[in-house]
């Protein structure tokens, strides 16, 4: 009879400690995706632009991902300003030589791209006339880059062909009457990209030599790639020791919670007799499943993150180690209470037994259950030529 009580309270705490484990896992993995994206990621492109120093309106700097994205901690004050970087020209993702120094202001005041077409002013004319004779509404323009539309391509490259040859750094300062000079640029790049096919890295190509733009040497070119790439790494490393901890966390987490409960189950033993050797060995093995399977689901879903995110992934599976330890910390305690709980109604039904002992069927001395839970360019020459910018100069 004692043996059949501390097995059923065995069972139910192993039942509610690892059914409560699959919904607080999922919950726990959701909490560390939040924790570990970013508030907001930023793309700046002109082409995509490296290096660059990206903030808010607060001044809160935004931290570079690579590829021309950048990221801030915390939602950032809009209107976010990129400024100073090169421009990736041939699209990799590197610095190499023949990269070109971005000289430009660029501004965005809503959305999650900064490029020339964002940066063309707030004025409520200069957003009508985009609209009306560029056919760019402004959720195209918030949300679209050079790279991804093709006429926020060709406004971009009509728009920086007129700014370098005129000496513009800020592109926000140009009003109605400049913009409609450049319709027709415009037109004529659009339809030029619409029918070639050539893809915007080599149309930006195309339009760097046509400019005659001074270009990174490859001297230049390595050492500020090397710069790069170390700000990269430091920043990866602050983010993690700053926002997500440590991933050895994850084993210290399992292996202080299967101690913990081994104690309690010496703790009983020692309490209750021989009898209580029942409940050790059940709860010491639902807890070495309970474990197994969290580590499991862990690995998993950090290969899940690592596919889907790439290299920041690690920063997502450190989160997600950090929030299991909190998780196996609270089951581990639940289940403690509901054996405990067990235990006072062991002790309640010995005190009756003399007087009931008739009334009660005989029980089966054996019984086993499993239990299993988951969390689960050139351009065509009419278009790209000295001559089709001829109109700029003067």
């Amino acid at each position: 009879m004692k043996t059949s009580i501390l097995l059923l309270s065995v069972a139910a705490s192993a039942v509610l400690f690892l059914s409560g484990c699959g919904a607080g896992a999922s919950d726990s993995a959701a909490t560390a995706d939040t924790a570990s994206a970013p508030a907001a990621v930023v793309t700046v492109e002109r082409g995509p632009v490296l290096d660059a120093n990206v903030t808010d309106a607060n001044g809160t700097a935004a931290h570079e991902l690579g590829n021309g994205q950048y990221a801030f901690d915390n939602a950032p004050d809009y209107p976010i300003t990129a400024v100073g970087g090169y421009i990736d020209v041939n699209r990799n993702g590197k610095i190499d030589p023949g990269e070109v120094e971005n000289t430009l202001k660029l501004q965005s005041r809503a959305g999650n791209v900064v490029t020339i077409a964002t940066s063309l002013g707030e004025d409520k004319n200069v957003s009508e006339l985009l609209e009306s004779a560029f056919e760019l509404t402004p959720e195209k323009i918030a949300s679209q880059t050079p790279g991804s539309d093709k006429r926020v391509e060709a406004l971009s490259n009509a728009v920086y062909a007129y700014a370098m040859e005129h000496n513009i750094s800020d592109v926000s300062d140009l009003n109605e009457t400049t913009l409609l000079q450049l319709k027709q640029t415009y037109r004529d790049m659009h339809d030029a990209y619409e029918n070639d096919d050539k893809n915007a890295s080599e149309h930006e190509e195309a339009l760097m030599q046509m400019l005659e733009m001074p270009t990174l040497d490859d001297a230049d070119a390595q050492e500020v790639q090397e710069k790069l790439e170390n700000k990269l790494q430091e920043q990866e490393q602050h983010l993690e020791e700053l926002h997500y901890g440590s991933s050895s966390s994850m084993g210290a987490n399992m292996d202080g919670m299967k101690d913990e409960a081994g104690d309690h189950a010496s703790s009983e033993m020692e309490e209750h007799g021989s009898d209580a050797s029942v409940m050790q060995n059940g709860f010491s093995s639902s807890m070495g499943a309970m474990t197994d399977d969290i580590e499991e689901e862990a690995e998993n879903h950090a290969s899940s993150e690592m596919k889907e995110h790439g290299s920041d992934a690690s920063v997502m599976q450190n989160g997600f180690s950090s929030s299991m330890g909190v998780i196996t910390d609270d089951r581990e305690e639940e289940a403690g209470m509901h054996v405990s709980e067990g235990m006072d109604d062991e002790n309640h039904g010995e005190n009756n037994s003399s007087s009931s002992a008739m009334h009660m069927p005989q029980e089966s001395e054996g019984s086993s259950s499993s239990f299993g839970g988951g969390m689960t360019g050139g351009t065509s020459s009419s278009m790209m030529s000295q001559s089709g910018f001829g109109g700029f100069r003067g």
